[in-house]
């Protein structure tokens, strides 16, 4: 499921808009009547959220590189598939933030299209195509990559894939290998194009680029425009969650769209994906965050910001306590139905509430 963001890009290209044509004082301003300066809250988000996140996928991506590189030898299909797990965790825990290199490299549909086209592949395996990370990233499309085909690849359609049926043909096996790589290299792009210190390397330091938003060198207009950057961000992904990873499968009782089928890791996923919500809202060890901001203009919103986050992921985990059933089953079991329901509008409220209180705060 590639990301369908056209609404929300066109909301806040409508918001950029807005914020060019009005003059500073649409801005927020500090307790002295003064603009307020954001420059801190930007930086940390940076080093302290999105870098770090960032650099937690690309070194498991490397470690899962190296454990399917390994598995012919150590027979351990399962600290591979574990591996696989591990390393989803940062990837969704980073969805709140999918602009930037992620888009402007196509590293999104790169690492995480669905569904995985499993009659291509079948037809790719059966082909003379060199099985290269360069030949799989120059040649094949999002649904012949990524984190879903090494997925099916090492789980299987119902999660009881063997070392054997790997080893079947070595072609398969060469293949995982390929696409294993092909997503490290990804993720290790993904991570120094964000990082300091990865500029003589080719990278672009973006997240120099972001923190210094509205100075010389910045990549946004103004600290404005890079804090409702943030804000759209979180909102986007809660809305994602509800109507596609969740409504889409649920609506259609289609098994086959749910993401993350064959891991049963669904509802990990969805989870995550608020919690990336909660990382940038309430930042990671420390330092300055949204919350900083949205607390020293109404306490009481950031006290319904946080309650809202926690509702979302204990509605989510709701669903199914302990993955049994996994979502895959779950969205066909009538039982199940008003928890899907309530998961759902627990997203949508979060949603709405970054949309608007949350948003309008900032020009407070």
């Amino acid at each position: 499921m590639f990301r369908k963001r056209i609404f929300f890009g066109l909301m806040f290209c409508l918001a950029l808009f807005a914020t060019a044509c009005g003059d500073s004082d649409d801005s927020s301003h500090d307790g002295n009547g003064n603009p307020y300066d954001f420059e801190p809250i930007l930086r940390d988000e940076v080093q302290n959220v999105i870098v770090p996140t960032y650099k937690n996928l690309a070194d498991n991506a490397a470690t899962l590189a190296t454990l399917v590189d390994a598995l012919a030898e150590k027979d351990d299909l399962k600290a591979a598939q574990q591996q696989w797990i591990t390393t989803r965790v940062p990837w969704e825990q980073s969805e709140a933030f999918l602009f930037g290199p992620v888009a402007d490299y196509g590293l999104d549909p790169a690492l995480d299209s669905w569904p995985v086209d499993r009659v291509q592949l079948d037809q790719v395996l059966a082909s003379r195509l060199e099985l290269t990370p360069d030949s799989i990233t120059e040649n094949l499309g999002g649904g012949l990559k990524g984190f879903h085909t090494i997925e099916y690849l090492l789980f299987g359609v119902d999660g009881t894939r063997t070392l054997a049926e790997l080893e079947d043909t070595d072609r398969m096996m060469e293949y995982l290998s390929a696409v294993t790589q092909a997503l490290a290299i990804d993720a290790d792009t993904l991570y120094k194009a964000w990082a300091s210190g990865s500029e003589d390397e080719g990278y672009e330091n973006f997240g120099e680029a972001f923190h210094l938003a509205g100075q010389e060198g910045g990549r946004y207009y103004s600290q404005l425009d890079a804090m409702q950057q943030l804000v759209n961000g979180c909102a986007e992904i809660a809305n994602e969650v509800a109507n596609g990873k969740i409504a889409d499968p649920f609506d259609e009782s289609d098994t086959e769209l749910v993401e993350s089928q064959f891991s049963y890791n669904s509802l990990q996923d969805f989870s995550d994906n608020i919690r990336s919500i909660e990382n940038i809202y309430n930042g990671l060890d420390g330092g300055f965050c949204l919350s900083t901001y949205v607390t020293e203009k109404n306490a009481d919103l950031d006290t319904r910001v946080r309650s809202e986050i926690q509702a979302t992921i204990d509605a989510i985990q709701a669903i199914s306590p302990d993955n049994d059933p996994p979502f895959r089953d779950a969205i066909t079991d009538a039982s199940l139905g008003d928890e899907i329901e309530a998961a759902q509008a627990a997203c949508r409220k979060l949603e709405e509430t970054f949309l608007g209180p949350v948003m309008s705060s900032l020009f407070d």
